[in-house]
């Protein structure tokens, strides 16, 4: 069964007993500054807090499952991944299980085991997507563990780590061990299996996140299958100012749109540094990895490529409308890269 952004948004409603999404407004944004601006001064426990554990299902579930309904459906248009029968997943540091309800909206999920240190929201999560999807009642087996000492028991058709290796400071998982853990899962890959790992867009976390993906290429035991066209050193950690990450376009449906409406922050653009691991080869295809830039020849882009990172300037109105519907992190044929040179 494949579920919809609306389903899911009208069923944690009903779950939380929630009549208008409105209500929820003062409280996503307390929780929008503890998440960011205020995150040092966020109180301990605070997630288990009613009104921020309500906000965060009303605002926060939806959108970081729409950012994995996004990947998946980019990986299955790019021929990374591609869906066949009911998915097993591992959702690693799942919280309410954002990542597999992403998935429930491209394809039909048989089992999740969700491992994350909070047994309370991962129990919420699973309540919420059953009552979607019945049989998963029995199907969700949450684990209480801490993610970088679980140790798989079977193998899986996705492996989910969305938004949480960030939470583990360097100082206690290093850059070496967050690449040996990540190997080690994707030996627990079924064939033609993928592991997909996120973190914010945020120079600190995207940096980091790309220093795992160099030291899993120079180890090559495993493939970085997207979404880099080679397996080179990332181009966009030999700047200091620069990160790489991707970006969707968030059409929210009602009634998440409703309530975005009613909120003082534009969120209208996901965004996350994202790499997957799986068995298959880079494509070797041109990606943007830069918003517009205006420079005195024109507008410009810069495009990462197998050679390293070029600068793309155009100045006829034919090109530079395509490249303007491109976003950042998307892949541009062939055809329309030497249409540039």
């Amino acid at each position: 069964m494949v579920i919809s952004e609306s389903e899911l948004v009208e069923q944690t409603l009903s779950y939380l007993k929630i009549r208008d999404i409105r209500s929820q407004r003062k409280a996503i944004l307390r929780l929008s500054d503890w998440l960011g601006r205020d995150r040092r001064n966020r109180p301990l426990g605070y997630m288990n807090q009613p009104s921020a554990m309500h906000a965060y299902l009303c605002y926060y579930f939806p959108r970081q499952a729409a950012l994995f309904r996004h990947i998946s459906i980019t990986l299955q248009k790019e021929h990374i991944f591609e869906t066949s029968g009911k998915l097993d997943i591992l959702d690693l540091g799942c919280g309410p299980l954002s990542a597999t309800a992403g998935i429930m909206q491209t394809a039909e999920v048989g089992s999740v085991t969700a491992v994350d240190i909070s047994r309370s929201m991962a129990q919420h999560g699973k309540n919420i997507l059953s009552g979607l999807q019945s049989d998963l009642k029995d199907q969700i087996h949450i684990v209480k563990h801490h993610i970088q000492r679980f140790r798989p028991r079977r193998h899986f058709d996705l492996i989910l780590v969305g938004h949480v290796m960030n939470e583990v400071n360097v100082r206690h998982f290093s850059v070496e061990q967050r690449a040996k853990w990540l190997t080690m899962l994707t030996s627990f890959l079924k064939p033609g299996g993928v592991l997909i790992l996120t973190e914010p867009a945020l120079k600190s976390a995207a940096r980091l996140n790309q220093h795992v993906r160099d030291k899993l290429v120079s180890q090559r035991r495993t493939q970085v299958c997207w979404p880099c066209p080679d397996g080179r050193t990332c181009p966009l950690l030999i700047e200091a100012q620069d990160w790489c990450f991707q970006q969707y376009e968030w059409a929210a449906r009602e009634p998440i749109s409703t309530l975005k409406s009613a909120l003082p922050f534009k969120d209208n653009i996901l965004k996350a540094s994202i790499f997957v691991l799986g068995e298959k080869p880079s494509q070797n295809r041109p990606r943007v990895v830069s918003d517009v830039m205006k420079t005195p020849s024109g507008r410009a882009w810069y495009i990462c490529t197998e050679d390293g990172l070029e600068e793309l300037t155009v100045l006829g109105a034919k090109q530079k409308n395509s490249l303007l519907s491109k976003r950042r992190g998307e892949a541009l044929s062939w055809k329309e890269y030497l249409r540039f040179e």
